[in-house]
């Protein structure tokens, strides 16, 4: 009896072949019989290609299939299974990638201990430089066998499944970044350097084509690198920038009085005095920087650099340049700190370290990590266009977030409030949760939820959180809801 094939049934069945070995390891064709062993009523695996094709035709006539057999079975796997090339060669191919990693980690490591080895060889208590440079290799080694561990389990328990996904036709976005079978696939280099640029949060306006000339002065004449960095420092108003950002962020306003002076020092080339104060004051905004990332004060106190900067790096996925931070600029700092500064290179340790401040404020600023950065933008883009659906995503970025009065946005917090009091954003509610849209509706009931806690509107927000469900706004997807929100469609 004819019948038509339902993407349920074709489920059901591919997620039993998920479980099998043949669908791993066997080609189009033996991968298309065992299918279609499922499907049909005829043995498959005693029959001949006449007999399948004959036999598939008559329970489904109504789908399509080439008469030749090859092409018949590849249509099977393409069009049923979506399987754009046989599973087996992406397993073969993951493997021989993954062994080729572990082989240039082995590698790594290796040549990492050899240098180590090296350096407990010297008889002498080691300098400054030589005992970060062992701190960073034994950190690169930590770093390496972490990615000999992630690449031996995804061998062990994942590598079949990330074959099938790879070999199927992508019927959605998918990023190559979040898709990469582990972290060390497409980012080697973070494990293989073993080195630690002094330049590389520096010069992050400059031009590709400049930064590599800078780089050669900066290894072969540090006269002229002096020179670069300086107009560097002035045609991109460096101190002018930082100054601005010094006066317009709560935490960095508290070191207002210091940084100031600070300035004026180095404007009045008192290098020696600027490069003497300011490591000083890095290391405090890095602890401000935890404090704002949710870091309780009496965990603090007793933190070193290096323990801030593994907080700061385990919160703010967006925080880089950490291995600078921890294995480059303590070199700098300690080489200030021990009086081994003297006046012909302050000039370039002190650009280094103004390079250094304007960064770690830059970065303190604007990280969305921390969340008043977040709120801010948010309410500020409300500010600047006063639309429904800036007002929700307001709303709902500014939950828990305790605004300092250093702002001066009482009035405007106050004004988003108000604005619930309209019957125009609620009408606008109405659309969207008709819409349907699941993400939409998970964000919408994290905001009703936000104003009944805040006395807004209680009985209504409770009426409207009915219609969508309370546990909507369990797992909600910030940046998603906020994707989906802008494209939203009405008739």
């Amino acid at each position: 009896m004819s019948q038509r094939l339902t993407f349920r049934t074709i489920e059901a069945m591919y997620e039993e072949m998920r479980k099998e070995n043949y669908l791993y390891t066997t080609s189009f064709e033996t991968i298309a019989r065992h299918f279609l062993d499922k499907l049909l009523d005829i043995e498959v695996f005693q029959s001949d290609f006449t007999e399948i094709k004959n036999s598939f035709k008559t329970e489904f006539p109504e789908e399509d299939l080439p008469e030749k057999e090859e092409e018949f079975y590849n249509k099977i796997c393409s069009f049923y299974l979506r399987l754009k090339i046989e599973p087996s060669k992406k397993l073969f191919q993951y493997y021989q990638e993954a062994s080729g990693h572990l082989k240039e980690i082995e590698e790594t490591i290796a040549e990492f201990k050899a240098e180590i080895n090296q350096i407990d060889k010297i008889k002498r208590n080691l300098t400054n430089k030589e005992a970060y440079r062992k701190y960073l290799l034994q950190y690169y080694i930590e770093l390496n066998e972490e990615a000999r561990g992630e690449i031996t389990n995804f061998l062990s328990h994942g590598i079949r499944a990330h074959a099938l996904r790879e070999a199927q036709e992508n019927l959605g976005f998918q990023s190559a970044i979040l898709n990469q079978p582990y972290k060390y696939y497409n980012l080697s280099s973070l494990y293989q350097s073993g080195k630690v640029s002094e330049l590389k949060n520096k010069f992050l306006d400059m031009p590709v084509l400049e930064h590599q000339e800078l780089r050669y002065c900066y290894h072969h004449d540090k006269d002229e690198f002096v020179v670069k960095m300086q107009s560097y420092i002035k045609d991109y108003y460096i101190i002018e920038r930082l100054e601005r950002l010094i006066a317009g962020h709560h935490q960095l306003n508290k070191r207002e009085e210091i940084l100031k002076q600070l300035l004026e020092a180095y404007s009045q080339d008192k290098f020696l005095l600027f490069s003497n104060a300011v490591p000083l004051q890095i290391e405090g905004i890095f602890n401000d920087y935890c404090l704002e990332l949710g870091i309780k004060p009496d965990e603090l106190n007793t933190a070193a650099l290096h323990k801030k900067l593994d907080i700061i790096s385990d919160k703010d996925k967006n925080f880089t340049h950490y291995e600078y931070y921890k294995f480059a600029f303590p070199v700098l700092r300690n080489k200030v700190a021990h009086g081994n500064l003297y006046s012909g290179d302050s000039e370039l340790t002190a650009g280094m370290l103004l390079l250094d401040l304007s960064h770690i404020c830059r970065v303190i600023t604007q990280t969305e990590s921390i969340k008043i950065n977040r709120a801010l933008r948010y309410l500020k883009e409300y500010m600047q266009r006063p639309d429904k659906n800036n007002l929700l995503l307001a709303v709902l970025n500014l939950y828990k977030v305790e605004i300092p009065d250093f702002y001066e946005l009482d009035e405007e917090l106050a004004d988003l409030k108000d604005k619930f009091l309209d019957e125009e954003i609620w009408a606008y509610l109405d659309q969207l949760i008709e819409q349907g849209n699941e993400v939409v509706n998970r964000g919408l009931a994290r905001i009703l939820i936000i104003l009944k806690e805040d006395g807004i509107e209680a009985e209504r927000c409770g009426s409207y959180l009915s219609k969508i469900g309370n546990d909507k706004s369990d797992q909600l997807d910030v940046e998603r809801f906020e994707r989906e929100l802008k494209y939203m469609r009405f008739d």
